[in-house]
Parts: structure tokens; C-alpha cells; sequence
């Protein structure tokens, strides 16, 4: 018996390591940069004094968001998609997101471009989260007891 379990345990340790390029998750959209290799098209209007600056995987992120569940009356933390962002400090924080229709259907559909999401800290269950997805990127926005971040 031993050595029919030695035989199924090779190809079955292969077997994850094959596919493991393919799993990608939200935390692997973000890769820090230095804000001298951002170039930008249009004027900064918003000069942080203290920031972190990504280099964004826009279609990765936008394919984890595109697999939240519609907002439903309950807890979002026992229902929504588990998304990791960067915190100010380096760290990365989970949250549970849920899409989140805030236009009218008809100007939704004018609009369908915009996305807006909404969420509740995994490891921070005070903080709350807001994002979209519009045609100038994406935003979010952070709210906790800990500090208010965007």
C-alpha cells in the first residue's frame, strides 16, 4: 500500500505547482513603484504630502471586482468577495466587497462604464470601504477608526 500511495502523491504534488502561475488574486495587481517613474498626461491637481505610488494591473483588479456578488441586506463580511488592498503603513488589508448600484437604471445604463463598489474590513471589521471603476481608473476610498485614507 505504501508504495501505491508514493506513486499518487508525485503527480498530485505536480499537479498545484503547474497551475500555480495561473492563480492571480487582487493582492498581485499592485506592484509599488517611485512616484519619479509615473509620467502623467494631465496636471496633478492632488499633491499628497505622504503617499505610496502602484503601478496598477487594472484587468486583474477589474476581473476580481467583476466576481463581487450584488449588495444584499445582512453582513457583507459573510457574503462578498474577499478583495486585498495596500494600506498608507505597507501593510494589505482584506476586505468582503459587494457591487453596489448607486445610479438609476437608465443612467446606469448611459454610464455602464462607471462601476461602484462597497465593503467591510475582513481584518479591521470597523473599517469601511468604498471604490469604483470609471473612465479616469480606479479610486477607493478607506474609512476606520484607525485613520481615513483615498
Amino acid at each position: 500500500m505504501f508504495s501505491f500511495v508514493r506513486q499518487l502523491s508525485v503527480p498530485a504534488l505536480l499537479f498545484p505547482a503547474f497551475f500555480l502561475p495561473v492563480l492571480q488574486s487582487s493582492a498581485d495587481a499592485w506592484k509599488s513603484v517611485t512616484s519619479s517613474s509615473i509620467k502623467s498626461a494631465s496636471t496633478r491637481y492632488i499633491k499628497p504630502v505622504k503617499a505610496r505610488y502602484f503601478k496598477l494591473d487594472e484587468a486583474l483588479l477589474k476581473d476580481e471586482f467583476s466576481a463581487c456578488p450584488a449588495e444584499q441586506s445582512g453582513n457583507i463580511r459573510e457574503y462578498g468577495k474577499v478583495i486585498t488592498l495596500p494600506m498608507p503603513d505597507g501593510s494589505s488589508a482584506r476586505f468582503a466587497v459587494a457591487s453596489y448600484d448607486m445610479m438609476e437604471p437608465e443612467l446606469a445604463g448611459k454610464w455602464s462604464f462607471a462601476k461602484t463598489y462597497t465593503g467591510q474590513g475582513i481584518d479591521d471589521p470597523r473599517a469601511t470601504l468604498k471604490a469604483d471603476f470609471t473612465a479616469q481608473g480606479f479610486h477607493y476610498q478607506i474609512l476606520s477608526p484607525s485613520g481615513n485614507f483615498y
